[in-house]
């Protein structure tokens, strides 16, 4: 029968406190409370998972009942049959519980009447109750008496990984040790030893990424080195990456400088690139996090290369990489990206979701498109007629993206691009009053390095002076700059002939107003005027209500609405008077 396999996790279990990896302290701390006879009747071991904490406890227990000395030792023999009894865990005396298999209340009075019996072999018995927090609240309150005044020879050890659900009258009757995550170095060298012991043929940098990978847990880290020795030799980073699914480190750093460079066209092939050979986008992204997370690191603090997780021979790549951005749009970036890894996590559309990310760092200050698209050959274009026609491939000129954010330095008189510029003007007024008067009585005339004109209606100009500042600083947040204003009168005068008038007696906000005419405009715009200067009741901001009779015609009604419409109020209908 062929002997069964020993992991390397099991074959290299620490059997003394000073093999005991990463937890020099608490390997102190124990080996002198064996040495000074200081035992406490209870411990609790906190802490990651695959940092010790099973493990320190079966060597407490060995060490206070090793056989081959006659009192507790910091070394034992682990020869012994109780040595050996304990390490295979069948020892009478040393009893390890599984909490997520013993979670009731009986089953800690179980434990609890066993306890009051002396010790069949050992010196000292030993109760190991892992993952002690999926223990109820019962069982808890059952095992408080015990813990506090234990039977004599009795020790109790509970470890958990989330010490936070442990009642804090079980804490407090503990002594607590919280075992650390292990550093990287202490993991890299540790499976450098155990690479050397086993003759596996593994490069320097896959035993960096194995140690990464791990995230301090070196249970996870020698697990993953056997599964790497069953591949040919030599093991190198892409064998890693290929098992982990992780994107190598130097196709890592050629997507980043995609990124630096502003290449959006390379970014979008290398992701797709990455994802079809069946790469995780999270683990993509992750990826692009940690390499923008070492650029600021070397930026602000070059000297520390330890802080990073880069490795050796592509320090001078990330360096190079560093020195064509700057540390403001480093920051920047991370801080889009904090939270698009829960968004990422929960997208229906991964692959999606992630081009999108990381487009988006490619913002409209960072990145200018061509002007000029080409249209290919049969594109079917639209004409003022609506008819479709085909067009033979031409370069079509596209308007600038917020070309007005950069400033305007030079004189502009064209008719198109001063509307467009009036619209963004308009646009940035969340009034809607305010931004349909300057719409209908006020454009745009001129632009020049030191002065903006605009023409306005002369019934309006008092109107539009009370609202300077709110247009002042629209035209400085589109222009980007500070700008004379200058308003220009232009009389407005209509042919009575041509524009029907129509005397309505109003009262606005209780006040009796009779002398307010509406004007009707016949042309195609529909634009209603005031013959009346109200320029106190546009300003004061408060709502208006228009009060008028209801017996008009159909004409002056619409015209009612529409003036109400305008000043953001209402009409009020006359109770006295007869609904038509």
């Amino acid at each position: 029968m062929n002997q069964v396999y020993d992991p390397l996790h099991h074959k290299y279990r620490p059997q003394r406190f000073d093999q005991l990896v990463g937890q020099e302290t608490i390997a102190t701390i124990l080996s002198n409370a064996i040495l000074y006879n200081r035992i406490a009747p209870a411990y609790l071991f906190s802490g990651p998972h695959g940092t010790g904490k099973t493990s320190s406890a079966r060597i407490l227990a060995r060490s206070l009942n090793c056989l081959v000395h006659d009192k507790a030792t910091t070394i034992p023999c682990g020869t012994c049959e109780l040595c050996i009894s304990i390490a295979l865990g069948n020892a009478l005396d040393v009893i390890e519980i599984d909490a997520a298999s013993n979670t009731g209340v009986d089953n800690i009075r179980s434990v609890i009447e066993k306890s009051r019996f002396y010790p069949v072999q050992a010196r000292w018995k030993v109760y190991v109750i892992d993952e002690c927090h999926m223990l109820s609240t019962s069982a808890f309150n059952a095992l408080l008496k015990t813990l506090e005044e234990p039977p004599p020879r009795v020790i109790f050890i509970l470890a958990t990984t989330t010490p936070y659900r442990i009642p804090p009258t079980i804490i407090s009757r503990c002594q607590r040790f919280d075992f650390h995550c292990i550093s990287l170095s202490i993991i890299r060298d540790h499976l450098r030893f155990i690479a050397q012991s086993e003759k596996i043929d593994i490069t320097s940098q896959a035993l960096q990424l194995v140690s990464q990978t791990a995230q301090g847990s070196l249970r996870d880290a020698e697990s993953l080195l056997d599964q790497l020795s069953l591949l040919p030799s030599p093991i190198g980073i892409n064998a890693v990456s290929n098992l982990l699914g992780i994107v190598p480190e130097v196709e890592m750093l050629d997507f980043v400088s995609s990124l630096v460079t502003l290449k959006p066209l390379v970014i979008l092939e290398t992701c797709r690139s990455l994802l079809d050979r069946g790469r995780e986008a999270i683990s993509l992204l992750t990826g692009v996090t940690a390499i923008l997370r070492d650029m600021i690191i070397l930026t602000v603090a070059p000297e520390r290369p330890e802080l990073t997780s880069i490795s050796d021979e592509s320090w001078s790549r990330l360096i190079a990489l560093t020195n064509e951005t700057s540390l403001q749009r480093l920051l920047k970036w991370q801080n889009q990206l904090k939270s698009s890894e829960v968004d990422l996590r929960q997208s229906a559309q991964p692959r999606l979701r992630l081009e999108v990310i990381l487009l988006s760092l490619l913002t409209e200050v960072d990145y200018q498109p061509s002007h000029t698209t080409k249209l290919p050959y049969g594109l079917k274009q639209k004409t003022k007629n609506s008819k479709a026609v085909n067009i033979d491939p031409i370069l079509v000129t596209e308007s600038p993206v917020s070309s007005f954010k950069q400033g305007v330095s030079e004189i502009i008189n064209n008719a198109q691009e001063l509307s467009r510029l009036w619209n963004e003007i308009l646009a940035t007024f969340d009034l809607p009053s305010t931004r349909l008067l300057l719409a209908q009585q006020a454009h745009l005339v001129q632009v020049d390095g030191s002065k903006v004109t605009i023409k306005v209606s002369e019934n309006w100009i008092a109107t539009l002076r009370s609202r300077l500042p709110l247009l002042e600083n629209a035209i400085q947040n589109v222009l980007n700059t500070p700008k004379e204003l200058v308003l220009i009168s232009v009389n407005s005068k209509l042919k009575s002939q041509s524009i029907p008038q129509y005397s309505v007696p109003f009262v606005i906000n209780d006040v009796s107003v009779p002398n307010i005419s509406l004007v009707h405009n016949n042309s195609n715009q529909n634009t209603g005027f005031l013959a009346l200067s109200i320029n106190d009741i546009i300003s004061s901001g408060s709502p208006i209500k228009f009060k008028g009779s209801s017996n008009l015609r159909p004409k002056q009604d619409e015209e009612l609405k529409s003036l109400a419409n305008f000043f953001n109020g209402e009409i009020i209908l006359d109770p006295d008077e007869e609904i038509s």
